[in-house]
C-alpha cells in the first residue's frame, strides 16, 4: 500500500472541514418556541432525537414541520374548530394531535378542515372575523 498514513486526528479534521463546506445553515423553532441556529442537520437531529431526512425536508420547504419543529420563516396554516358543545378551539395547526386529543378521526377532521364535509361527530370549522 502506498501513500500517507493518516492519523485519527487528521481524519477527523478532514471530516469536520468537509462537513463545514457542504452543510447548510438553518434556523429552526422547537415545539417549545426556542430558536436554534446551526449547520450540521444530521448531528442536530441526532442530538434532539429527530429524523435528519424529515428535518431536511423542513429546511428545503417540502415539509411544513417535523414533530412540530418548523423553519423559522415558515408560517403554519392554522384552523379554528367548534365543538358540538359550542366551544371554540383557535389556531390549531396539528390536526393529527388535535384529533387524537379529542377522540376524533384525523382523516374525517381533515375533510371538515378542507371543506369536503360539513362536520365530524358534531365538530365544525369556525370562521372567525
Amino acid at each position: 500500500m502506498t501513500g500517507k498514513i493518516r492519523t485519527e486526528e487528521h481524519k477527523k479534521n478532514n471530516k469536520d472541514a468537509i462537513t463545514k463546506l457542504i452543510a447548510k445553515s438553518y434556523l429552526l423553532r422547537s415545539p417549545d418556541g426556542i430558536i436554534y441556529e446551526g449547520r450540521n442537520i444530521k448531528a442536530f437531529a441526532k442530538k434532539h432525537n429527530l429524523s435528519d431526512s424529515a428535518l431536511s425536508g423542513v429546511i428545503k420547504g417540502s415539509r411544513l414541520h417535523h414533530k412540530k419543529w418548523t423553519l423559522i420563516t415558515t408560517i403554519l396554516p392554522t384552523f379554528n374548530f367548534c365543538s358540538p358543545e359550542g366551544m371554540i378551539y383557535k389556531d390549531i395547526f396539528d390536526v393529527k394531535a388535535f384529533a387524537k386529543k379529542h377522540n376524533l378521526h384525523q382523516s374525517h377532521l381533515n375533510d371538515v378542515k378542507n371543506g369536503r364535509k360539513k362536520h365530524h361527530k358534531g365538530w365544525t370549522i369556525c370562521h372567525l372575523p
